[in-house]
């Protein structure tokens, strides 16, 4: 029996302390944990005015119930139930944040309504957290969805059997589930359709179905955050729920089918457009249909490729990788083509093409490059120049890399630059040795100070011939003044025939100094110490002269200049641990705040260590390479595989490094 008392309620005066006691629950029907409903409504009353504008977006239906409408009546929230329901079945209403206080809007908290149209209540549950799966973020509001094993039923296309969705730190329950055995869904339903729309929702599951089975089912006490009744808080207390926890990571990833939207021409190209990004495309013309003079015209083209290579056709992706752009090289009507596409998740389409290019009054598209590189290296140049176009002609002899001013590093060009296969992306990579460049720079330096002297020599004994030979004091004084810059030992002399004011003394003193003055022959070259040069390095210059590169269309590429400096040791940090792990193969990846790769490495004898950290806050993650095949995979849901394992580096929330600090940082996972 329940009793249920009320008393007058104080007003808050006004201008007194704001109202922050959310609604209170006081009576429910039915009653919580009600078997044998037959009802066609739900009825709440609070102990104070309520609203719930919110309660179709917010409300939280297991098994779901579309049909069905509300009203509020001062302190009373009435739902009125408009289809049947399911016969021996456990349904709960769960509220979350939908009833508000009428005056200050604070949300009743933990409100949930559980009954079953048959004579038991349904007692599993399942809870767990879901986060990032790259950054290890909670995912706050994300839909968690259950779906019976072994029904045709799945996320794409149905509506869950049972759902619920995660609070601000991840965490989710889902209570009150009827014995089975279940699939395990999340994702951020962005348009609130209670469906996975892969090519707009991040998400995540689990390959192994979740068994919820008397027989090998864990009791565990109820949390607090799930107590959600106020009417006997003494049974809530009493339950006991055979539970499962369960942790999802959400990844992006568009795993609809592949198809070919559109293949004609638009404006001086000839696009394919595709539904989704690919990952790579190949596209082979028909070589039946070449005529003669499109023979002939790709002859010339090809010429001068940057990479050996024969190719009738020119193209590369645009709009995101949903685009293949072909670019008219044939002088024919159209050309039979074969193309073959590939999708981040596997999917392949094969199709057969005509390319056509129409006449058109549109100008070509301006031609754009982008150029990225790390200014600070340890040993490593490294830099990438992204074209709009395909290239088809470089000229390497004005593609410099230089030490300051003093001399040219030799460059490998088959080896220094690195195209794909589109040749709108070219990578440029040298190994720098620097015991090898301060060698020469001792060399060039040597060589420079050499001619340097020879120059000076050949100048002094330019002007003491002239000194010798003017006549008139004047210029006598102008020639020694020259020499005096130059010769340090000759200057107390000038300073003395600056302070005297007999002109015959003056021409006296330089006509004997012209007599005896002797120019040193002799060469001291100086001695270069490598651990000087190698503490005030100077900085590597790449230089890319505007022009080095033509496009298919006959562009001209753009001037580059990037200054590359060795980055100084004093001025980073370093960090460095042990591993504790029963994996075998895995990368440990530093990250910085934007969860961008800083740097990357492999444990050696269960250790590690990233030297030359700029200093700042970062984040370690780990990637488990679980099969052993080189490379870290992402899962695939219609493969029903798990990504494999990621884990974070989690005792601290940023790992805070400063210069010169060595930190440790010891994994286990």
């Amino acid at each position: 029996m329940i009793s249920i008392g009320s008393c007058a309620r104080r007003g808050v005066p006004t201008g007194g302390p704001k109202d922050t006691i959310p609604p209170t629950l006081i009576n429910m029907n039915p009653l919580l944990e009600t078997v044998n409903f037959d009802s066609d409504e739900i009825l709440l009353e609070f102990d104070e005015y309520i609203e719930a504008r919110s309660l179709k977006q917010d409300i939280i239906i297991n098994p779901p119930v579309k049909e069905y409408d509300f009203y509020v009546s001062r302190n009373s929230l009435v739902i009125e139930l408009n289809e049947d329901l399911q016969e021996n079945t456990t349904y709960t209403f769960n509220f979350r944040e939908a009833i508000k206080d009428i005056s200050e809007q604070n949300p009743s908290e933990n409100i949930v309504v559980a009954f079953s149209t048959g004579p038991k209540i349904d007692s599993f549950q399942i809870q767990g957290q879901v986060r990032d799966l790259f950054t290890n973020k909670p995912a706050d509001d994300v839909l968690v969805a259950l779906y019976p094993e072994g029904d045709t039923l799945n996320p794409f296309e149905d509506v869950p059997m049972y759902l619920t969705k995660t609070d601000e730190e991840g965490n989710y329950a889902v209570q009150y589930i009827r014995v089975g055995t279940y699939k395990i869904f999340a994702y951020n339903d962005k348009n609130n359709n209670l469906l996975l729309d892969s090519n707009t929702e991040s998400f995540g599951f689990e390959s192994d179905p979740i068994a919820l089975l008397p027989d090998d089912a864990t009791v565990i006490p109820v949390p607090d955050s799930l107590m959600n009744t106020p009417i006997d808080s003494t049974a809530a207390q009493r339950k006991q729920l055979y539970g499962k926890t369960v942790s999802l990571q959400l990844l992006k990833q568009d795993v609809r089918p592949l198809i070919v939207q559109s293949a004609r021409p638009n404006g001086k190209y000839f696009e394919i457009k595709t539904n989704k990004s690919l990952i790579e495309y190949k596209l082979t013309a028909d070589g039946t249909d070449l005529t003669e003079s499109t023979l002939q015209y790709l002859d010339s083209l090809n010429a001068d490729l940057p990479i050996d290579t024969i190719r009738y056709l020119y193209s590369n992706f645009q709009d995101d990788q949903k685009t293949i752009r072909l670019y008219n090289t044939i002088d024919q009507d159209s050309l039979k083509t074969y193309l073959t596409a590939r999708d981040s998740v596997g999917h392949e389409i094969q199709d057969t093409i005509y390319v056509k290019f129409t006449e058109t009054r549109r100008n070509i598209e301006p031609f754009k490059q982008s150029f990225t590189s790390k200014s600070e290296i340890k040993n490593l140049i490294s830099a990438k120049i992204e074209f709009g176009k395909p290239i088809t002609k470089v000229s390497t002899d004005s593609i410099l890399l230089s030490y300051d001013t003093l001399f040219y590093l030799p460059l490998n060009y088959e080896e220094f630059m690195q195209w794909n296969e589109t040749l709108d992306k070219v990578s440029f990579q040298k190994q720098i040795n620097k015991n090898q460049l301060v060698d020469s720079i001792i060399v060039h330096s040597q060589r420079r100070d050499s001619l340097a002297f020879v120059r000076e020599q050949n100048q002094m004994r330019l002007y003491l011939d002239s000194l010798q030979s003017v006549e008139g004091l004047e210029q006598q004084l102008n020639y020694f003044e020259i020499l005096a810059q130059t010769i340090p030992s000759l200057r107390q002399l000038r300073d003395s025939l600056n302070t005297t004011e007999d002109n015959a003394i003056r021409s006296n003193i330089l006509s004997m100094l012209a007599d005896t003055l002797q120019i040193n022959e002799n060469y001291q070259p100086k001695v270069f110490s490598k651990e000087e040069i190698l503490s005030t390095l100077k900085p590597l210059v790449l230089y890319v002269a505007g022009g080095s590169f033509m496009s298919v269309e006959n562009d001209s590429s753009q001037q580059i200049i990037q200054r590359f400096s060795f980055k100084v040791p004093a001025e980073y940090g370093t960090i460095t641990g042990t591993v504790n792990t029963a994996y075998e193969r895995f990368t440990i990846q530093l990250l910085d705040s934007k969860y961008e790769v800083v740097a990357e490495t492999q444990p050696t004898n269960n250790s590690y260590t990233i030297e030359l950290v700029p200093p700042g806050s970062y984040h370690i993650r780990i990637l488990v390479d679980e099969d052993q095949n080189g490379e870290w995979e992402r899962g695939n849901i219609l493969e029903n595989k798990n990504s494999e394992p990621v884990y974070f580096y989690t005792d601290e929330e940023v790992i805070d490094l400063r210069a010169n600090w060595n930190r440790e940082i010891n994994l286990s996972f």
